[in-house]
C-alpha cells in the first residue's frame, strides 16, 4: 500500500508524540524562573544563536542578554498557559552583537518557557504570511455560497500554503470514522509522486495525533537530517524530573518519523491538522524534497488559514446534515464574524507595520532622530496590538473544540485567583469590592475561571475613568440555573446596543478610551453555551453595567467550610 498520508508527519504507533529530551535546533529554549528572573535550563543550541555556552547562562538575569530589557515586558512574568508568539526581541550575542528573534512564551507553574527562532525581515514571503488571514477570510466570505462544496475550499486553502511556503507537495487528508483517511487534494511541483483519492488506513496516523486535546498542532520538521539539541542540563535542579516539553513548539521530533520522512524521500515536512467540532477530521500535509525553514509568521498565517478552513467545513458539514436551521444559521455567523473581523481588523495593523518600516529605513537611516524614535514607536505598538488580535481570534478558534471537564468549582477561592491575577490592574486605584456569599458552581474549572477574568478585568477597565471604583461580584438561584453576575459603576452602554455586546468584534467604545480587542465577551459566551448555559447584560451609559453569567445546577453543590 503505498503512504499518502506522509507518515514522517507524524510518529510511529509506538513512539511517543512528545519527547522530553531536546528541541528541534533551528532555534533555542530558555527556561526562566518567574520569581527571580533567572536562567534555569537552555537547549544546546543556544550556543549556535547567541555564541553563549549554555552552561554559562545557568542562573544568569534573563534581562541581561536582552539588547533593552524592557522589551521583555510580561512576557516572563505573565500567565499563558499555551505559547504566545510575542513579535521580535532584540538579543545580544556572545560577540557583541545584536541579534534580533522571534519568540515565544508558555508557563509552567513557576517556569516561563521561552523559545527564540531568528527573525528574517528581508524573507519576501513573511509580509505574505501576515497579511494571508486577512486575504483568506475575505476570499471564503466571498465564496460562501459557490459551488464545488468542500473540495473546492481545500484546494483553495492548499494553493494559499503552498504559495506562502513554497513546499514542493500539499495534501489535505480526510479521515472517517472507521479510522481509514483519504487524499481528497494533492498539488506538487515537478517530479513529486501523486496519489490523488488514495486512501489508508487509521494505522498511518498514530492515537496521540487524532486526539484534538494536543497542544501546538502544527508541527514542522525543517530538515530531517537535524540532530536534536539537549537541554542543559537534562533536568530540572529545583525537581529533579525532565523539563515538561509538551506545549513546546521546537520540541523535538522522534527518530522514527524522521527516518520515515527520510523513507519517502523527504527532508522537509509541514502538518497542519483540521479539527472540526472538537474532532480530528483531516489535516492538511507538506512536504518538500529539500530543507524548509518556514518562519513563525508563516507559520501562525498558515494556522490560522487551518482554523479558517475548519470553521467553513463545519459550516459545510452543518449544511449537509441540516441538523437545525438554528444551527446552521449561528455556524454561518460565527464564520462571517470570524472571517470579516479578521480581514478588517488586521489589515490596518499590518499595512503600519510595512508603512513605518519603510519610512524608518528610507530616511533615518544614517542614525535615529526624535522622528525616527517616533516611527520605532509606531511600529511598536501596530505589532503588538496585531499580535495580541491573532492570538485572540487563534484562542477563539479553539474554545469550542476543547475538552470540557465540568466539576465543583470553588467561587469564592476562584473570585480571590482571578483578584489576585489582575492586582496589577488596579494596584494604584482606588476600588471597592464587593462580594458576596457564593456557593460552588458546577462547570469547567478553566474555562469559568477564564470567564471570570474576563468579566473581572472588563469591570476593572470601564471604571478606569472613576475617582473611586466599585465592583460587585454576587449569584443567586433562577429556577434550574445558578447565576453568576459581575456588576460595576463605570462606563456603562446603551441597552438598545445590547445584542451587539458578545459578538466578535463588537465595540461600543473607541479604542482611544479603552483598548482591547473586542473578542473578550465572545470567549464569554462561546465558554458559557458550551455547558449549556447563557449570557446576558444589563447597563446604563456612564451608570453602570451588569453581566450575567448562568449555569444549569446539576445538583446541590458540598457544603462548604464557613470563614473562621
Amino acid at each position: 500500500m503505498i503512504d499518502p498520508s506522509g507518515r514522517g508527519d507524524f510518529p510511529r504507533a509506538d513512539e511517543p508524540i512528545h519527547g522530553p529530551d531536546g528541541i528541534q535546533p533551528h532555534g533555542f529554549l530558555l527556561a526562566i524562573d518567574t520569581g527571580t528572573r533567572t536562567i534555569t535550563q537552555a537547549s544546546a543550541s543556544v550556543e549556535r544563536w547567541l555564541g553563549h555556552a549554555p552552561a554559562t547562562l545557568l542562573a544568569r538575569p534573563f534581562d541581561s542578554l536582552l539588547d533593552a530589557p524592557s522589551d521583555a515586558g510580561e512576557g516572563v512574568t505573565g500567565e499563558y498557559a499555551e505559547p504566545r508568539r510575542l513579535g521580535r526581541i532584540a538579543m545580544r550575542r556572545a560577540d557583541g552583537e545584536v541579534a534580533v528573534f522571534g519568540w515565544a512564551v508558555h508557563h509552567q507553574g513557576m517556569l516561563a518557557i521561552a523559545e527564540f527562532e531568528p527573525w528574517e525581515p528581508g524573507e519576501p514571503r513573511m509580509a505574505e504570511a501576515e497579511g494571508s488571514m486577512s486575504m483568506m477570510a475575505g476570499a471564503f466570505v466571498d465564496r460562501l455560497h459557490e459551488e464545488g462544496g468542500i473540495p473546492a475550499m481545500c484546494e483553495q486553502a492548499a494553493s494559499e500554503i503552498k504559495r506562502l511556503t513554497g513546499y514542493g507537495r500539499i495534501r489535505v487528508l480526510r479521515f472517517d470514522a472507521d479510522g481509514y483517511g483519504q487524499v481528497i487534494v494533492e498539488q506538487a511541483d515537478d517530479g513529486y509522486a501523486r496519489h490523488p483519492g488514495a486512501r489508508f488506513v487509521s494505522g498511518d496516523v498514530p492515537a496521540p495525533s487524532r486526539e484534538p486535546s494536543v497542544p501546538n498542532r502544527l508541527r514542522i520538521i525543517p530538515d530531517a537530517d537535524d540532530e536534536p539539541s539537549p537541554l542543559v542540563p537534562p533536568v530540572d535542579s529545583r525537581t529533579g524530573r525532565p523539563l515538561d516539553l509538551r506545549r513546546a513548539l521546537l520540541r523535538r521530533v522522534p527518530p522514527g518519523s524522521l527516518q520515515a520522512l527520510r523513507d519517502l524521500g523527504m527532508r522537509a515536512s509541514m502538518s497542519i491538522p483540521i479539527v472540526v467540532d472538537r474532532h480530528l477530521w483531516g489535516g492538511i500535509s507538506c512536504h518538500d524534497r529539500a530543507p524548509k525553514p518556514v518562519g513563525p509568521s508563516t507559520r501562525a498565517a498558515c494556522e490560522g488559514l487551518g482554523g479558517l478552513l475548519a470553521l467553513r467545513i463545519e459550516v459545510c458539514l452543518a449544511r449537509e446534515a441540516a441538523a437545525t436551521v438554528e444551527a446552521l444559521r449561528r455556524a454561518n455567523e460565527e464564520l462571517e464574524s470570524y472571517s470579516a473581523g479578521v480581514s478588517h481588523d488586521l489589515r490596518a495593523p499590518l499595512r503600519h507595520i510595512a508603512s513605518y518600516a519603510d519610512l524608518l529605513a528610507d530616511t533615518e537611516s544614517a542614525g535615529l532622530t526624535e522622528r525616527g524614535r517616533q516611527f520605532v514607536a509606531n511600529i511598536r505598538e501596530s505589532a503588538r496590538f496585531a499580535g495580541r488580535l491573532v492570538d485572540d481570534l487563534l484562542a477563539f478558534s479553539r474554545i469550542g473544540r476543547a475538552e470540557i471537564a465540568p466539576t465543583w468549582v470553588d467561587m469564592r477561592g476562584l473570585v480571590a485567583a482571578v483578584r489576585r491575577e489582575l492586582r496589577p490592574d488596579y494596584a494604584d486605584r482606588s476600588v471597592e469590592w464587593r462580594v458576596g456569599t457564593l456557593q460552588p458552581m458546577w462547570a469547567d474549572a478553566a474555562s469559568l475561571h477564564l470567564a471570570l477574568r474576563n468579566l473581572i478585568g472588563n469591570a476593572l477597565k470601564y471604571t478606569r475613568h472613576r475617582p473611586s471604583a466599585r465592583i460587585e461580584i454576587d449569584a443567586y438561584r433562577d429556577g434550574a440555573d445558578d447565576v453568576l453576575f459581575v456588576r460595576d459603576n463605570g462606563a456603562g452602554f446603551d441597552m438598545r446596543s445590547a445584542d451587539k455586546l458578545f459578538g466578535l468584534f463588537q465595540r461600543l467604545h473607541g479604542t482611544a478610551e479603552f483598548d482591547g480587542t473586542g473578542i473578550g465577551l465572545a470567549h464569554v459566551r462561546r465558554m458559557i453555551e458550551r455547558h449549556g448555559g447563557r449570557t446576558w447584560a444589563e447597563g446604563q451609559v456612564d451608570a453602570g453595567a451588569t453581566f450575567y453569567v448562568a449555569l444549569p445546577r446539576r445538583a446541590e453543590p458540598p457544603k462548604q467550610a464557613t470563614d473562621a
